[in-house]
């Protein structure tokens, strides 16, 4: 994938622990910024509002020209959405070694046409006496940027599909012999899978496009219409990469990158000889979030052959030049915590990431049923993460799932215990847990009236006039009821049964109803608080078949309430 490493490639090596979210660790942005090896992407993606920035040089050597291209650029790569990652990339400086075999010069006599070969740069002309004595071009290379999307499986694990697009925007001339001054395409699709949580494989295979420039942009056509003309190949991009062991902080990376190009007929004037890529190295990646990425690359492509009789082909073959190499640095906001081995096992340490302390206290942990209680939740995090605490129960209700505070309601639960739990993440594995046990008990049942009780008697026969000794009894029920002002009286008078029922009962309310005067016109007793009814001759307390008896039915009985305060 000769774009991927050639342009900004190397993007990947650099960019550092731009890790994904989940249990793996050190997941690197590759080729133009997205996340993967050091070329070889990968199908996840950042932690959505992660970023990562990078810095890189490469060097790779190409057959064309015996060519030797250095490349220093930079990247930017950002978790856009939960899927979605969004990176661009962009190399300030290209720098061109051509050193041209023999072969070359002999096939290609027209020297504007021996630069021809590399997509990338296909105006890297020089003049007759460069083809033979070598030349160098330098200048700005291309700007790269798009998008990477993880459709089958967690974006932030390992395993799983992605599908990346990008475009290329020339920000150079094709007259200045370092780009082909043209935009570009292209698409692939990326598979990932970890086996054993030791070692990752990454897959890819796609297609890029490009928009072929006029020779008229490099040389006058009119003076030379046989070349006005010029074709940019499309590619087939394919590559394949692992990384061991994929928890740790120290890693080997390898790689195999390639393009097969579509040619057209006229092979001399097509930009691109197939290219196969092997590349190998080691990534450090730190706590702090920095990475350190280093290696050497080998073009297994580059061989002089269909060399002409006349030449020396075994002699020129050893002195083209295939190797070249790659560092970089980066840093990510996206950090994971690695596994290390201890013995001939891998355990987790906590080298990248500390768990947070969580500590739960409620107002007080006994409540009545029905009410209310606070609950507060203190967290710290060595690493400075922020900390986002949750809440559940399983009776009751909360009035919110996450907070440091939060407040629980008893409504609705019957007398016992039960606990609210919380739990502390940081968003990079670690979480820590607190319960509060709080007991609910049951409403008191609710305080009972006051009720007193007078019985006022001896009514002399035919009489309900209130003498002096029974104002004394209304005295006190008066002090009673302006003591309490939501006390009420019921006074229900009575006669003996001798007589008509309709006489018992005349004497019975008059009883009553005097003795209601006498609390009114006396004591000023709001009228509404008294009732006063007969109950004639029912119920009597005495014989009436005696004297004795029936005076003591001829009576009032007087019940005082007196509400709860």
């Amino acid at each position: 994938m000769r774009r991927l490493f050639v342009s900004v490639a190397a993007i990947g090596l650099v960019f550092g622990a731009a890790g994904i979210a989940g249990a793996q660790v050190n997941d690197d942005t590759s080729a133009d910024g997205t996340t993967g090896l050091f070329m070889v992407p990968r199908a996840g993606t950042l932690e959505e509002g992660t970023w990562a920035l990078g810095g890189y040089g490469f060097e790779e050597s190409r057959e064309e020209g015996d060519s030797r291209i250095r490349s220093f650029g930079i990247t930017a790569t950002y978790g856009l959405s939960y899927r979605m990652e969004i990176f661009v990339g962009f190399r300030p400086y290209v720098e061109i070694d051509r050193r041209f075999t023999a072969e070359r010069v002999l096939l290609f006599m027209d020297p504007r046409l021996t630069g021809l070969g590399i997509n990338e740069h296909p105006f890297a002309f020089v003049t007759l006496d460069a083809v033979l004595n070598g030349g160098t071009h330098d200048g700005a290379g291309a700007l790269t940027a798009g998008f990477k999307y993880k459709f089958i499986g967690d974006p932030y694990e390992y395993d799983g599909l992605a599908l990346q697009a990008w475009a290329g925007f020339p920000t150079s001339a094709a007259r200045e012999g370092i780009g082909c001054g043209c935009f570009q395409l292209g698409g692939q699709l990326i598979g990932s899978l970890e086996a054993w949580d030791l070692i990752g494989y990454n897959i890819y295979g796609g297609y890029r496009w490009w928009d072929s420039p006029s020779f008229s942009d490099k040389f006058d056509a009119r003076a030379d219409p046989g070349i006005a003309k010029f074709f940019i190949s499309p590619e087939f991009l394919y590559g394949v990469g692992f990384h061991l062991p994929t928890r740790a902080s120290l890693q080997l990376v390898g790689e195999w990158m390639g393009t097969v190009t579509t040619r057209n007929m006229n092979q001399a004037y097509t930009g691109g000889d197939d290219v196969s890529l092997l590349q190998g190295g080691l990534r450090l990646s730190t706590e702090s979030g920095l990475v350190v990425n280093a290696g050497a690359n080998y073009n297994t492509t580059i061989n002089l052959r269909d060399a002409p009789w006349q030449l020396d082909s075994e002699a020129l073959d050893d002195s083209l030049r295939r190797w070249g190499w790659f560092a970089g640095l980066s840093y990510s906001t996206s950090r994971r915590q690695p596994l290390r081995f201890m013995g001939t096992r891998l355990a987790d340490v906590g080298v990248l990431n500390n768990a947070p302390t969580l500590s739960c206290e409620a107002e007080h942990t006994t409540i009545r049923e029905g009410e209310s209680v606070r609950i507060f939740a203190t967290t710290s995090d060595m690493d400075g993460d922020a900390v986002e605490v949750s809440w559940k129960v399983v009776v009751g209700s909360l009035s919110a799932s996450t907070g440091d505070e939060v407040t629980w309601s008893s409504r609705g639960v019957a007398p016992g215990s039960g606990e609210v739990v919380a739990r502390a993440d940081d968003s990079y594995g670690g979480t820590a847990d607190c319960t509060v046990r709080l007991t609910v008990e049951a409403k008191p049942p609710p305080p009972k009236p006051t009720v007193l009780e007078f019985t006022i008697g001896e009514f002399p026969s035919g009489n309900a006039r209130i003498d002096n000794r029974m104002k004394a009894v209304l005295d006190d029920i008066a002090l009673q009821l302006r003591q309490n002002s939501g006390a009420v009286a019921v006074i229900t008078g009575y006669s003996d049964s001798r007589g008509s029922v309709e006489a018992n009962d005349k004497y019975a309310l008059e009883r009553a109803d005097n003795a209601k005067a006498y609390l009114v016109d006396t004591h000023g007793i709001d009228p509404s608080r008294i009732s006063a009814e007969s109950g004639g001759s029912t119920n009597p307390v005495g014989d009436n078949d005696t004297r004795a008896g029936r005076s003591q039915n001829r009576r009032i009985e007087i019940v005082v309430t007196i509400p709860p305060r």
